[in-house]
């Protein structure tokens, strides 16, 4: 992953649309531990199957299919839906 890369997904901002968390890297969370704790979560992870290996390779299409299949994989587990939004627009 090149550098520029890599500082886009730093400054990116994380957010799960319920419960309301916004997730930025290596910045520390109150908010979200306190949810974790609650919750009784040891473990997270903020995954999506959109842009596989961050290639932009793909279209719409290709990546609402890839989350599909996602899902399926993730239904047995704690699941919250959310997505990566750069803060600058």
């Amino acid at each position: 992953m090149n550098q520029e890369l890599l500082e886009a997904y730093s400054k990116t901002n994380y957010q799960i649309t319920n419960p309301d968390l916004i997730i930025n890297i290596s910045k520390e969370n109150k908010k979200l531990n306190t949810f974790l704790k609650l919750n009784t979560y040891d473990t997270w992870c903020f995954i999506t199957a959109w842009n596989p290996f961050s290639s932009s390779d793909f279209t719409i299409e290709d990546n609402e299919n890839f989350n599909i299949g996602l899902y399926k994989d993730i239904k047995n587990y704690p699941n919250y839906t959310g997505e990566g939004k750069d803060p600058e627009g």
